[in-house]
């Protein structure tokens, strides 16, 4: 372990040192000239007002620029390393384990060879495998021994299983010994080697004993023998937590307890067993407490969002559990108690990590804010309806108050916690109710509207309490922008509920009219929102208006267009009617707050552009898809099926088109709203590709199967528009802005992505339909040309350092093994899985050891 150690502190030295050596080739040497600068700080010397910027400062502008970039390509290689020489490797081992597994029942099926001869051949194949781990460690073959040793013990979990379950050799004692040695070795082997995919693998197996060994006839609840078998193993994990901080080894134990306790619960369970449930649930609910805490306590370390995530979840769970028990045996009057003494006891065990460990805030904060979370569920027990909601907000409120004026930042976290319930019940339980109430009489002058009316209050009031104090830190006064956001969210969200349970209980036309009175509710709210955020500079409503805004776009593309589809009596088909009139309401609003922030941009305001980015791209996306709908609703008026379908060719080129000029011309005139909208356009044509075309056009060729059609015509049309676009962008960097200086990558990804599914759908629908392959042969043959021709396209990306390959390649491995496991397994014998499994699994492994051997020339 200190080999390996050492070995990770030389890696991490080696790549610091590059990285200091690319900043010092990138920084240069002082005796630079003028004409030695980049053409950038030639133009700013030519346009300047008389000033010449000094040779340093342009040094260092470019120097950020080339450091910046290094950061960036570091950063996807690293990621590109860890695909490669990890994924793949575990990718590759369960697939060939899943591979080995189907060898073993296809063996027994056929009687190759004895039951016994088959158990052992498995057993000491798993063995020689971690074997072979161990040897690969001293090599220093990290990755690789990883996924060796874990496919070790895979396999000796099949042979193991397989020799109780199928061939009876074992009895249920000498499995679970064996199963129990050999998770005890893993974690041996994880500790030594302080990898955690090993850990995770053992203690999963070892949660998987009981089930393993359940026989078809019996029950896998043996209780208290389970209980305890569950108690020793999370004494185990708890011991793990305390010496390596792997969370997710936490929080494996703590699912897979909980399943395993509602699974009997929910089987077996009887008012007599109340007792024994009740003693396990306080001593789980005490082990899983602790489990976040080891690393606190003992070893004086911080904690992090995942420990303050399973002190929330833990006593919220056991809560539910303890909560079902009682009402199951009739005890109601106790059930406020449970949560007071959880929060009593989340209170010492907070005072405790205070003591020991000061500097832990985050968990003592998360500690705390559950405590005080774990209060507020009596209030649901003592009062009903919409009160409940309002109950809780006044509590939020009262708790930032109080915390505000004793200087509690616990008490105030606890404040903000509470509000997470009331949101929930706001914008979804009152809102439910409200909206399937029987009778309606006026619209918003009602006494439900009143309750939610008031929750709503307690977000402003909150907003206000965390403005209005002057001992609030700045992080706690980010959560006022929250709270005033959701103010104005739910103050809009139940108008709008109210507006829809009142039009609800009228009939006919009127009824469906409540869609088009609601887009054109919250375009006057966003006007509103945008109007006093702008003039007034309220960032907090300027960004709840762009929220709006975006919600707004959403509601009418994806709503109100599919529900008004073929409503006519609106107007005449095409534009001319009530449907677009609301489109033309919300476009207006954009367009004119748009013009009103880039006067006020011009005139020296405190905005970014890039809200004024925003809201072009907007109107520019909402303006042509509703254009576009509209377009295709009307053909859709003839009722000529062929005529529709062909109608989503020509919408896909129009759209391909379309978002060509936006670029272009943007590109052109370095116009950043036209460009970025002509990128989401470019976007949203290749998921209309993608999703809709490719599968609604699946059976109609509209030319010659294969390449000569309308159809891959309509896909030429958007490649040619990416890889354009993606050269544009190459070509003219200065130009760029912000992240569209990482679009060429994307655009590449798109384009890569597209003709590889075009190009299957093509294949596909040649080999299934027109040359009729047969469907074993078919899909075998696809899922094999896939993995190949990834393979391919790796070695190439290797060999020749082309990091889109690359990256395309381990893309379309991870396709192709999604494809093999949901379609191929469900449509191919026995023969062909086996097949498909070990040669998609040898040919991942192999291509992480290619990875592992050009790792250096990568780096370069």
């Amino acid at each position: 372990m200190k080999k390996e150690s050492l070995e990770a502190r030389l890696e991490k030295l080696e790549e610091e040192v590059k990285s200091l050596k690319q900043t010092l080739r990138a920084i240069g040497g002082e005796g630079e000239t003028a004409e030695s600068l980049p053409s950038s700080a030639k133009r700013i010397t030519h346009r300047g007002e008389g000033k010449k910027p000094s040779v340093s400062s342009t040094k260092s502008e470019s120097s950020t620029v080339q450091e910046s970039h290094f950061r960036l390509q570091e950063k996807w290689l690293r990621f590109e390393r860890v695909v490669g020489e990890r994924w793949l490797v575990w990718i590759g081992a369960f697939v060939f384990a899943a591979g080995f597994g189907l060898f073993l029942k296809y063996a027994f099926e056929q009687g190759w060879i004895n039951e016994i001869a088959r158990f052992i051949l498995g057993f000491l194949g798993g063995i020689l495998l971690v074997w072979f781990a161990e040897f690969l460690y001293k090599k220093k073959f990290v990755a690789l021994a990883q996924g060796i040793s874990g496919l070790g013990l895979v396999i000796l979990y099949l042979s193991i299983f397989t020799a109780y379950h199928f061939y009876h050799i074992l009895s249920v004692l000498p499995a679970f010994i064996l199963f129990f040695c050999t998770i005890v070795g893993g974690m041996t082997l994880a500790m030594i080697h302080n990898s955690f995919p090993t850990a995770f693998l053992s203690i999963f197996g070892a949660f998987a004993t009981p089930i393993l060994l359940a026989n078809p006839t019996s029950t896998v609840y043996y209780e208290p023998k389970l209980f305890s078998y569950l108690f020793i193993i999370n004494i185990g994990v708890l011991y793990v937590s305390s010496v390596k901080k792997w969370r997710a080894i936490s929080f494996l134990s703590f699912i897979c307890t909980i399943i395993y306790f509602t699974g009997w619960y929910m089987r077996e369970y009887t008012s007599s067993d109340f007792p024994l449930a009740a003693g396990f649930v306080a001593v789980y609910f005490i082990l899983f407490s602790f489990m976040s805490t080891p690393q606190s306590i003992i070893w004086k370390k911080k904690s992090n969002l995942e420990d303050v995530i399973f002190v929330i979840i833990n006593p919220l769970l056991f809560f539910l559990i303890t909560y079902s028990m009682l009402i199951h045996r009739g005890i109601t009057k106790v059930l406020p108690l449970i949560p007071l003494f959880m929060a009593v006891y989340y209170f010492i065990l907070s005072a405790i990590i205070r003591k020991i460990n000061k500097e832990d805030s985050i968990l003592y904060g998360g500690l705390m804010g559950t405590a005080i979370g774990l209060l507020t569920l009596p209030v649901p027990m003592i009062v009903n309806g919409y009160w409940i909601t309002v109950a809780w907000g006044v509590e939020a409120v009262a708790l930032i108050f109080i915390g505000s004026k004793i200087n509690k930042k616990p008490l105030r976290i606890g404040g903000l916690v509470i509000f997470l319930p009331v949101a929930f019940r706001l914008f979804i339980v009152d809102s439910f109710v409200l909206q399937h109430s029987k009778i309606h009489y006026l619209l918003f002058f009602n006494i439900k509207f009143f309750a939610l009316f008031l929750s709503t209050i307690t977000f402003a009031v909150g907003g206000f309490l965390l403005n209005g104090f002057k001992n609030i830190t700045k992080r706690e006064k980010i959560f006022a922008i929250t709270l005033w956001s959701l103010f104005f969210i739910a103050l809009f969200w139940i108008l709008n509920v109210d507006l829809f349970a009142y039009f609800s209980h009228l009939s006919g036309l009127a009824r469906r009219m409540s869609w088009t009175y609601s887009t054109i509710l919250w375009s006057f709210f966003l006007l509103w929102l945008l109007l006093q955020g702008i003039l007034k500079n309220n960032k907090s409503l300027r960004i709840t208006g762009f929220y709006l805004m975006a919600a707004t776009a959403f509601k009418i593309i994806f709503i109100d267009e599919p529900i008004l589809y073929n409503y006519y009596k609106y107007g005449y088909p095409f534009l001319f009617n009530v449907k677009f009139l609301a489109n033309i309401v919300f476009l207006g609003v954009i367009f004119g707050a748009a013009h009103l922030y880039g006067r006020k941009l011009k005139q020296g305001a405190d905005l970014k552009k890039s809200g004024l980015l925003f809201l072009w791209t907007t109107f520019v996306s909402v303006l042509f898809l509703a254009l576009n709908i509209e377009i295709t609703s009307f053909f859709s008026h003839y009722g000529i099926i062929p005529f529709k379908l062909e109608s989503m060719v020509f919408t896909s080129i129009f759209w391909s088109i379309f978002s060509f000029v936006l670029i272009l011309y943007g590109v052109k005139k370095n116009m950043p709203p036209f460009r970025i909208a002509g990128l989401c356009l470019a976007t949203l044509t290749f998921l209309k590709l993608v999703i809709e075309n490719s599968t609604i056009l699946y059976p109609y060729p509209y030319g010659f199967p294969f390449l000569i059609n309308l159809k891959f015509a309509s896909s030429v049309v958007l490649l040619f528009t990416l890889s354009y676009a993606a050269m544009l962008y190459a070509t003219d960097k200065e130009e760029v802005i912000g992240f569209e200086k990482k679009v060429v990558p994307y655009l590449w990804s798109l384009f890569l992505i597209l003709l590889f599914i075009e190009l299957h759908s093509q294949a596909s629908f040649s080999f299934y339909r027109h040359w009729q392959l047969g469907m074993q042969r078919a899909a075998f043959a696809i899922s094999l040309l896939w993995v190949l021709y990834g393979f391919g396209l790796l070695i190439v990306g290797i060999v020749k350092r082309i990091f889109p390959l690359r990256i395309a390649a381990l893309t379309l491995f991870g396709i192709t093994l999604c494809k093999v496991i949901i379609i191929d397994l469900r449509f191919t014998d026995k023969l062909y899985k086996m097949f498909a499994l070990l040669g998609i699994g040898a040919i991942f492994i192999i291509a992480a050891y290619f990875y592992r051997k050009y790792r250096q020339k990568l780096k370069e």
